[in-house]
C-alpha cells in the first residue's frame, strides 16, 4: 500500500496519520455491510517519507534524486512521527 499526500496541510496529515495510526495498532476492520466483517488488518514495517519541497535544498533534492531514498527524507521513527502529528490536531483545536 502507499499513500501521497500533496499540498496537504497539517489538519490533513494529522487526520491521515489517525488513520495510519489505527492500522499499525491492528484495530481496524476490513469491510462493511457484513453481520460480522472480514477480520482486522495490521500494517507492520511501515515506512515514511516526507519533504518540504517549499524549502529550496529540498526541492533541489527532490529534483535531482533518483530514487526515493534519494528524493525524500526517511521518516526515523513512524511511531513518533504518528504521534507527533496526531497531536497537533488537538493543538490546532485548543488554539495551543
Amino acid at each position: 500500500m502507499e499513500i501521497t499526500l500533496e499540498n496537504a496541510n497539517d489538519s490533513d496529515l494529522g487526520l491521515v496519520c489517525v488513520g495510519l495510526n489505527e492500522f499499525v495498532s491492528g484495530m481496524s476492520g476490513i469491510g462493511g455491510m457484513r453481520s460480522r466483517g472480514l477480520g482486522n488488518c495490521q500494517l507492520i514495517e511501515l515506512i515514511g517519507y516526507e519533504s518540504d519541497l517549499k524549502d529550496t535544498d529540498q526541492l533541489r533534492k527532490y529534483l535531482t534524486g533518483r530514487t526515493l531514498d534519494e528524493k525524500m527524507t526517511k521518516v526515523n521513527d513512524i511511531n513518533d512521527f504518528l504521534k507527533k502529528h496526531i497531536g497537533a490536531l488537538f493543538t490546532d483545536v485548543s488554539g495551543g
